[in-house]
């Protein structure tokens, strides 16, 4: 799991110590439910379940991105010397190269 750190700079590796699902005391704490303990470089965070959101993150494997490679070259278009604006009257809309145009909802 990722911890934010306490100055919202940062966010460090960590490790689940210890749910809580139901409210309960521990360690001479009333700890309400849904509450998470988590350990990191910094020293323990208890986690109340309104700042699970923006406290933790789950934290993606590396091996996630091991089949993702970048082009290998830039991708060019040629005859467009800048982005074209709909006339006086048109739609709206373009197309662009390689896109459908939406033609409507399907009935």
């Amino acid at each position: 799991v990722l911890v934010l750190t306490d100055d919202g700079k940062k966010w460090m590796e960590g490790n689940i110590l210890a749910t809580f699902s139901v409210d309960t005391e521990a360690e001479g704490y009333s700890i309400p439910a849904g509450t998470v303990k988590v350990s990191y470089e910094l020293g323990i965070k208890w986690v109340m379940p309104q700042n699970m959101g923006t406290t933790l993150r789950k934290k993606i494997p590396a091996a996630t991105f091991s089949n993702f490679a970048p082009p290998q070259r830039p991708m060019t278009y040629t005859g467009i010397s800048q982005p074209q604006l709909p006339q006086a009257g048109a739609a709206s809309w373009q197309v662009f190269p390689g896109h459908m145009p939406f033609m409507g909802r399907a009935a």
